[in-house]
C-alpha cells in the first residue's frame, strides 16, 4: 500500500463490508469519498456502490 497513491474500486455490498474497505484505507492514510450507482456522493458506506481514495 505504500506505494499506491489514489484508487478507485466498486463496491459489491452483497459480498462485503464496504465500511472495512474505508477503514483499511484509513488506517493506511487515505481521504476517501464514497459515491452511489450514479455517481452521486454518499456518506454511508452500506449506500456506496464506489469509493475512492487518495493521498
Amino acid at each position: 500500500m505504500a506505494r499506491v497513491r489514489r484508487l478507485g474500486m466498486e463496491v459489491h455490498r452483497d459480498y462485503g463490508e464496504p465500511g472495512k474497505v474505508l477503514d483499511t484505507l484509513s488506517q493506511h492514510g487515505f481521504s476517501v469519498r464514497m459515491a452511489d450507482g450514479d455517481l452521486v456522493q454518499v456518506e454511508r458506506p452500506d449506500r456506496c456502490d464506489f469509493i475512492y481514495a487518495w493521498r
